[in-house]
């Protein structure tokens, strides 16, 4: 139990310097998780249609293949191409809508 006690102290620290305010606490574990992690990758057929917005000379049909493939993937997949394109394996609080992913 002492072990890790200069570690929690740290995180509790670094995020009360962040927060300054004692509020924070009020939160469960797996909501500061969201917070400050992001959420799981997880998006519908029409979040992905709604978001993703084509650029370059992408068509319509490629979008929508792009798309389908998306929709399709694993949980794990989907984390591996939100890496590679935003350097982050998880969305934000806001899901898709946050990203700009053109």
């Amino acid at each position: 139990r002492d072990g890790i006690m200069p570690q929690v102290s740290a995180f509790r620290r670094g995020v009360e310097d962040v927060c300054e305010t004692s509020a924070i606490w009020a939160f469960e574990p797996a909501e500061l998780i969201a917070l400050f992690c992001g959420g799981h990758v997880d998006w519908t057929r029409e979040e992905l249609q709604q978001h993703l917005r084509p650029r370059g000379g992408l068509e319509a049909r490629d979008l929508e293949m792009l798309i389908c493939v998306l929709y399709r993937m694993k949980p794990e997949r989907r984390e591996d191409f939100l890496e590679f394109v935003t350097a982050c394996p998880r969305l934000p609080p806001a899901g898709l809508a946050m990203l700009e992913l053109t």
